[in-house]
């Protein structure tokens, strides 16, 4: 069950029932056009399915709306016009909406990345032209490489180099200004392309 709170009371406004009734939920605010009234709501049941939930909430009224297939969750990216990206569970499959109902394009790895890589970790939005996404032989283990897709059509533009001694991980945030962190153990760096 999920719960719209007045803030200055806790008094019950709203309530929708999910999908998921057991697993774990992860809140993602958007920006652009919809952040105002809408979050993302990735529920997570075991390894294999999660469900993208798009919750709109008015103070009277609470709505939750799945966004794509039930194992695709939303990647915590979005870019101001709106648009954001969801990724397979098991890394297959990355694609990008424009809208909740609109969905741009999707790419499949076994397509797009060379070796049979999959994607992994949270792909993101780089700037409006370039996304960066973790790559690797399975989404579950460490090693890994850093790619960037077009942003409209999700192809392979390029493969990220870093100087000698920087460990590659999964987690990366790119911040949408053409910048991106890694994190390494207790080491956060920031990078731009050359």
């Amino acid at each position: 069950m999920l719960l719209n709170l007045d803030l200055a009371t806790g008094t019950v406004l709203a309530t929708a029932e999910l999908p998921a009734r057991w697993g774990t939920y992860e809140f993602q605010q958007p920006i652009g056009p919809a952040a105002a009234q809408e979050v993302f709501l990735n529920a997570a049941q075991g390894q294999e399915e999660a469900y993208s939930l798009l919750v709109t909430a008015t103070r009277e009224h609470l709505a939750i709306t799945q966004v794509g297939d039930h194992d695709d969750p939303f990647t915590g990216s979005s870019l101001p016009s709106g648009a954001f990206l969801t990724l397979a569970v098991a890394g297959e499959e990355l694609t990008r909406y424009d809208t909740p109902a609109r969905r741009r394009t999707a790419a499949k790895a076994v397509v797009v990345l060379p070796d049979e890589l999959v994607f992994m970790g949270r792909p993101g939005f780089l700037d409006e032209e370039r996304v960066l996404v973790a790559v690797g032989e399975d989404p579950w283990e460490e090693e890994c490489r850093h790619a960037l897709l077009g942003a409209d059509d999700l192809r392979l533009r390029a493969e990220v180099t870093y100087p000698p001694g920087i460990e590659v991980t999964d987690r990366t945030l790119p911040l949408g200004d053409g910048t991106w962190l890694t994190f390494d153990g207790d080491t956060v760096r920031r990078w731009r392309t050359g």
